[in-house]
């Protein structure tokens, strides 16, 4: 039995009335032989998303910490947790739920910190997932798309070709953690989490489904400005990504950006020549492959030789 806290949750809430009590729930119904605290920041909700975060807090203070915003640090510009949360943490590990998301497994966390305990040699564990579109979302009959059944080994490569683990699955080590590169990128922060995790060790993906991811209208990936934002978030995002991709991988995240490179070109019609020129070396630099015309030959064979 741990004596201090094992784990951290932390949860992001910005007007998820309809929502939050039940990701609380789940929170809170974690049966575990070991202590664990729940970070709740609210980014200035303007419905009554506060309200029920504070009665939770009162009713189970030893669990819910809340951590309440008077202006939105999003619109701002500033990452939350980064800046918030992360200096209050103590504890060993780290778990992630969003407020429109929720836990279904009463023991999802004591599984999870008993693998990695157990196997101390992965930088994380996550798991399966169940998906619920509401109305008003484009259904996917497969929105997570593994690369193998059942629990596996994830590897960098895994994560670098198809985003498949959903955030509120993550059980992380905390000192990793707290150690990811500092960026002021607002897009896509879980594969910039998970990528820099997997560039130190791989991760352990259980079969269980043990949560709730929700696709609603109101989610961040479906917001309009967010989507406008996506492209250059992307971009600036694979530049982070090549500074600790490890180096067999280097090659493959300089195509990405050369994708990007080359999106741009098609899409600034009113950027300056020079500055179009500029970037059209830049794509060139980071795929000259793709001058000649044998780009995707070279990434199928580049990935083949990295998976084995």
């Amino acid at each position: 039995m741990m004596v201090n806290t094992a784990v951290s949750v932390l949860i992001l809430a910005y007007n998820h009335e309809k929502y939050i009590e039940e990701t609380l729930k789940g929170v809170v119904k974690q049966k575990t032989d070991f202590k664990f605290e729940c970070y709740v920041h609210d980014d200035a909700s303007t419905d009554s998303t506060q309200e029920i975060i504070q009665s939770y807090a009162e009713a189970y203070p030893d669990i819910i910490k809340p951590y309440f915003q008077k202006e939105n640090q999003f619109s701002l510009g500033v990452k939350p947790l980064t800046k918030f949360i992360y200096p209050l943490l103590k504890s060993k590990y780290v778990a992630y739920c969003e407020g429109d998301d929720y836990w279904t497994d009463e023991l999802k966390l004591s599984k999870q910190v008993s693998y990695l305990e157990n196997n101390p040699q992965y930088s994380f564990c996550c798991h399966d997932v169940n998906i619920i579109f509401e109305e008003g979302v484009p259904v996917k009959r497969s929105f997570y798309q593994k690369p193998k059944d059942g629990g596996f080994n994830v590897k960098f490569i895994d994560e670098f070709l198809n985003h498949f683990i959903a955030t509120p699955t993550i059980v992380a080590k905390k000192d990793l953690i707290l150690n990811i590169p500092v960026n002021d990128n607002l897009v896509s922060g879980d594969i910039y989490t998970l990528l820099y995790l997997l560039s130190h060790a791989d991760g352990y993906y259980m079969q269980d489904k043990m949560a709730v991811k929700r696709r609603n209208p109101g989610g961040m990936t479906l917001n309009k400005t967010y989507r406008e934002k996506a492209d250059v978030g992307r971009y600036r995002l694979w530049k982070e990504v090549l500074h600790f991709a490890p180096v067999q991988i280097k090659p493959l995240v300089r195509t990405k950006i050369a994708e990007y490179d080359r999106l741009f070109i098609k899409s600034q019609k009113s950027t300056p020549f020079s500055e179009m020129i500029k970037i059209l070396y830049q794509a060139i630099n980071n795929d000259p492959y793709w001058f000649v015309g044998l780009s995707s030959s070279r990434k199928r064979r580049l990935i083949s030789q990295i998976k084995g």
